[in-house]
């Protein structure tokens, strides 16, 4: 493998219009060529998926410092390909590179925090996901409230909140106070291609201002940590684990309850464009992938 083949793997459209970018990642991708001995293959893989986080971060006016891409804005990445409808195994791969390549921009000095170190990848569902029962979801949601504190009503309420809207644990935690509403009982989700409000119920209207009336944080984030900040994929899932692992559930993770609201949702005969609504799909396609694997050919209506 040699460097003569850099020319014609290295030049997108999305990379061109990045000059930054383009630096960083082909001298990446030149590294896996030279010290790697990466196939033919691999490299247009790395390149096509880099490119396309180069697109979605979309800095081609500023100066550019890898330091200033968080987990956070990886988290927004991940939700757009999920609503782009990409299969399960094409986000692992994209995951894959996307880590890859931040693992080897803090080993090389470019950035001082890996934002990867907690990102996960989001699952979409097929049968084989976890589906808790009512009567579980309700204990695990219970949980926070044999514990006691402000933490355990943080927790509550973020647990409350999961199960009565589905929403993606990435949005729960970008929330801002502004984004609910408890006078009329709706969380507001912006993502960056669509808005949607998703109702809620009384027990989690009445668990999110008990969370409210002891938060006094400088900050208009909804959920935060003991120093003041927003709470991370991997912190939140560190603690769910612990809830689930309290009441005796096992495999539960960041994608248990979103799935199972679904799922109880199409239980309850709701129509496949509700469902899609509040789930926040671009497809249908999507969300039939939580429907009873007899009833994924279901029409909209």
């Amino acid at each position: 493998m040699g460097l003569e083949r850099e020319g014609k793997l290295f030049q997108t459209p999305e990379l061109s219009r990045h000059p930054e970018l383009n630096g960083e990642v082909n001298r990446y991708l030149t590294y896996l060529i030279i010290y790697r001995d990466r196939p033919e293959n691999t490299i247009f893989a790395y390149r096509n998926d880099l490119s396309q986080l180069c697109k979605y971060l979309d800095l081609s006016n500023t100066p550019f410092d890898w330091n200033t891409v968080t987990g956070v804005r990886l988290d927004g990445f991940l939700c757009s390909l999920e609503e782009d409808n990409y299969a399960p195994a094409t986000v692992a791969r994209k995951i894959a590179s996307v880590k890859s390549f931040f693992h080897w921009l803090k080993a090389v000095g470019r950035i001082e925090v890996d934002p990867t170190d907690v990102l996960e990848v989001p699952k979409v569902a097929d049968s084989s996901s976890k589906l808790l029962k009512k009567d579980e979801i309700a204990v695990l949601l219970a949980a926070p409230e044999a514990r006691g504190g402000s933490e355990a009503k943080r927790d509550s309420a973020m647990l409350q909140l999961l199960g009565a809207t589905g929403m993606r644990v990435s949005e729960m935690l970008a929330l801002t106070r502004e984004d609910v509403n408890l006078t009329v009982n709706y969380v507001r989700c912006l993502t960056p291609r669509h808005e949607r409000e998703i109702p809620f119920d009384l027990k989690t209207h009445d668990a999110i201002q008990k969370y409210l009336e002891g938060v006094h944080a400088e900050t208009d984030t909804l959920f935060v940590n003991h120093r003041g900040e927003r709470l991370t994929r991997g912190g939140f899932w560190l603690i769910l684990k612990g809830y689930a692992r309290s009441v005796g559930l096992s495999g539960v993770n960041n994608h248990t309850l979103r799935h199972s609201f679904a799922v109880h949702l199409f239980d309850d005969s709701a129509k496949v464009e509700s469902v899609r609504y509040l789930l926040g799909h671009v497809s249908t396609i999507t969300t039939k992938k939580h429907a009873p694997t007899q009833d994924r050919t279901l029409k909209a209506g």
